[in-house]
């Protein structure tokens, strides 16, 4: 995990936890971000984890779920979500 000059929490997609809400900063190589394309998922979207199984993460993105290898996820950049208000 890195601080960010704003004081932002920046880590790695494969670091996130079960129920954790997170918002994809970076997708660091373009053929991983045509693959997160794909997917559903892109830069700026908020991802929920649904479950972090040692190899997989299940991910429920833009109303999909999605299922992405912790070796791809390593090389996407996550900060906190964006808190909504009531």
């Amino acid at each position: 995990m890195v601080r960010l000059a704003d004081g932002e929490r920046k880590r790695s997609l494969a670091e996130i936890q079960s129920n954790e809400n997170v918002r994809i900063r970076s997708i660091l190589f373009s053929m991983l971000r045509d693959l997160c394309r794909d997917l559903g998922i892109e830069e700026g979207d908020e991802v929920t984890c649904r479950k972090a199984a040692p190899s997989v993460l299940i991910l429920k993105a833009r109303g999909r779920t999605v299922v992405l290898e912790r070796d791809l996820a390593r090389f996407i950049e996550v900060t906190e979500a964006v808190a909504q208000s009531t």
